[in-house]
């Protein structure tokens, strides 16, 4: 600030302050202990997100990596290290590198198994979710069953409500025997299940405490390239990445209010609707307070809506507002208990016509599967098709004769009758008016 005439000093004329800036993108490694077709997906769904940086390794089938900087990117700083399939049988000379980034650091860290899984190997990575107690190389194919979610801490129940709600479409995922036990503080949120039966070791196990993962089945590419056998939705692999992903980062520290919209992108004649996740600061669920949904205009700043969230138990809030104006908008929410403050939350939401590139063009096996019971047809997949053909009823080989006539009745058509009249009228005048016969 200039000084003014008449000051004493010029104590007052600056400040200084601080401010803690975070980055944009947080920042994850993903090493891969070979180029796997679950790597690729991997990458293409993680490195897709917008809030991530990726970067990747992949191990040669002799020693070291491809990549020729390897040394020189492990030795950065990351927000979370992705391993797929490392180590296994090629990590002898690559091991205790990354080893030593995991140890150095503590940084988060999930693992994917792979089918060339090494347990020996497997067992010397730090702060591993599960301790191996036997391993057998048959290679199986299993289902999901998602643990219970009363006993999980709050801090996993988002994970684990998207893993419980589409574990059930999940087509069957490629798991090696692994003979284990969730480590301290570990929790198991899903169990293989093998022509019906729930195996007693755990298939996906996640620990808060140290910030680590684990998903020991494999074939995550099916989760994508076989939704529309399945009904599983195209963009749950990405999902679960990068839900799982930002669980780790976060370990025990956590909102307090988590407010989202059910969908990113919504038509202007559907409504919007909000789902909200209120905790106490010990962890337990809040169900009796008042959360408010405010929600303004990108374009013009102004109040679009106000929403009350409604309570449907375990801390959980939803509703939501009528159909909203095309654009842009961003969302506030504050919980209340009383005049007490308990928390807040805020994101963005977008209304536009929906778009060809956002028509599910997929097979709904589900709908083709209902039509074909009521019409008393059959569905099959496209391969089952090719194999098989379709076989015709009985009463489908009855030729059948079909008839079909048009008659125009010039009678009845008074347009048409209007119009031959004035044309003939026109030419009678003028025929008399040019003499002629």
């Amino acid at each position: 600030v200039p000084p003014l005439s008449g000051e004493f000093n010029r104590r007052n004329n600056s400040a200084a302050a601080t401010a803690e800036v975070r980055k944009g993108k947080y920042s994850i490694l993903l090493i891969a202990g070979e180029p796997a077709s679950d790597v690729a997906f991997l990458r293409r769904n993680i490195g897709g997100s917008d809030d991530f940086d990726l970067k990747v390794l992949i191990q040669k089938s002799g020693e070291g990596f491809d990549e020729q900087n390897a040394a020189g990117i492990l030795s950065q700083k990351y927000d979370a290290v992705i391993l797929y399939d490392f180590p296994n049988g090629q990590s002898a000379g690559t091991l205790r590198e990354v080893t030593s980034v995991l140890s150095s650091t503590e940084v988060p860290f999930a693992y994917f198994a792979g089918n060339q899984l090494s347990a020996v190997r497997l067992s010397g990575l730090p702060r591993l979710p599960f301790v191996i107690a036997g391993f057998q190389h048959d290679e199986l194919q299993v289902g999901l069953s998602p643990t219970g979610a009363e006993s999980l801490p709050v801090v996993l129940q988002p994970i684990y409500s998207l893993l419980s709600a589409s574990s059930a479409l999940f087509p069957p995922l490629y798991y090696q025997r692994i003979e284990c036990r969730p480590s301290a503080g570990a929790v198991a949120l899903a169990y293989p299940v093998l022509n019906g039966v729930k195996l007693n070791t755990p298939v996906f196990l996640l620990d808060p405490a140290n910030r680590s993962a684990a998903f020991l089945a494999y074939g995550l590419w099916r989760l994508q390239l076989m939704s529309s056998l399945s009904g599983l939705r195209t963009d749950f692999l990405q999902d679960f990445l990068v839900n799982l992903i930002r669980t780790l980062i976060s370990g025990g520290k956590q909102k307090l209010l988590t407010v989202h919209a059910d969908r990113k992108v919504y038509d202007p004649s559907e409504p919007v609707n909000f789902n909200a996740l209120l905790v106490g600061q010990s962890g337990s669920p809040v169900n009796d307070a008042t959360v408010d949904v405010n929600i303004r205009s990108e374009a013009s700043g102004s109040v679009s809506g106000d929403i009350m969230l409604s309570a449907v138990g375990d801390g959980g809030y939803s509703g939501g507002t009528a159909g909203l104006g095309e654009g842009k908008y961003f969302f506030t929410a504050t919980a209340r208990s009383g005049s007490t403050f308990l928390g807040a939350d805020s994101g963005t939401v977008v209304v536009e016509p929906l778009n060809t590139e956002f028509v599910r063009t997929s097979m709904n096996a589900p709908l083709l599967r209902q039509l074909a019971s009521v019409s008393g047809g059959e569905f099959m997949t496209p391969s089952k098709f090719i194999r098989q053909g379709v076989e015709l009823k009985p009463e489908w080989k009855e030729p059948v004769r079909l008839a079909n006539s048009t008659r125009f009745e010039l009678l009845y058509s008074l347009p048409i009758l209007a119009v031959v009249f004035l044309l003939l009228a026109a030419e009678w005048i003028m025929r008399k008016i040019w003499g002629l016969p």
